[in-house]
């Protein structure tokens, strides 16, 4: 009797891969400060690429949705796009920061061409695509230091941006919520295992297996940090275990 082969569907296949692949693979985001100065480094070689990687960290934007951007967008410091993944409208804001460190890369603004500004050398009516793109990336953070050991492509842009955001907010709870409503996600583990935070996390508690003095508990506390409003509830309660009716609570 011949072996009987199990049929798997693709999607199921897909999904498997998808979901091993978000807790521990996938692309690393960029610490700010080498995504700033690769950002920089690029401008003495490449100003287009320069200005692609800037839009790319402070945006959030997918790449396929980034070299949509025009220079009447960056003149209005805002833009509003169809993404092409999800169909749905989308809008970023252009922070003052982008365009100090687009001033440091010398490059202007009121200077750029009309039309696509990412065209590709063949036919610049049309944007690079993305392959063109991550090879020009990787080339790019080589020659600006960062560490190799990270895993870089397209994606790293759209990563670094998220990661600045969760990593510049006080109350990390509240900061996932926002940037999983902005990137679409389905939850906030979601997200956390997108910008890298759970990946971080699995690494220290495998890492300490031994060490006595390490204790998850520090980053538990640092990613849900108590605010007003928690302080405030856990009053309240602590007043209705007492019976004790607090002010201005009906």
């Amino acid at each position: 009797m011949g072996i009987q082969k199990t049929n798997v569907s693709n999607e199921g296949k897909e999904s498997h891969k998808k979901n091993g692949a978000s807790i521990l693979g996938g692309k690393d985001p960029l610490p700010w400060y080498s995504a700033k100065e690769m950002c920089l480094n690029t401008a003495k070689y490449d100003k287009r690429f320069s200005l692609l990687f800037t839009i790319g960290i402070y945006s959030g934007l997918r790449i396929s949705d980034l070299v949509k951007v025009n220079r009447n967008d960056l003149r209005n410091k805002y833009v509003k796009i169809k993404a092409d993944k999800t169909g749905k409208t989308e809008l970023r804001w252009f922070p003052p920061g982008m365009y100090e460190l687009l001033r440091l890369s010398k490059i202007s603004v009121s200077g750029l061409k009309k039309g696509c500004l990412f065209g590709s050398v063949r036919t610049p009516e049309k944007p690079m695509t993305s392959d063109t793109i991550s090879i020009a990336l990787k080339k790019y953070c080589t020659l600006a230091g960062i560490p190799e050991h990270l895993d870089i492509a397209t994606h790293t842009l759209r990563k670094t941006f998220a990661r600045r955001l969760y990593d510049k907010s006080f109350d990390k709870s509240e900061a996932l919520r926002k940037i999983s409503t902005l990137f679409n996600h389905e939850n906030e583990a979601e997200t956390r295992r997108y910008i890298g935070v759970m990946k971080e996390e699995i690494k220290a508690m495998v890492l300490n297996i031994d060490s006595d003095s390490y204790d998850d508990r520090a980053e538990s506390l640092h990613h849900n940090r108590i605010n007003a409003d928690s302080i405030q509830e856990m009053i309240v309660q602590a007043l209705a275990d007492l019976n004790i009716k607090a002010i201005g609570k009906d």
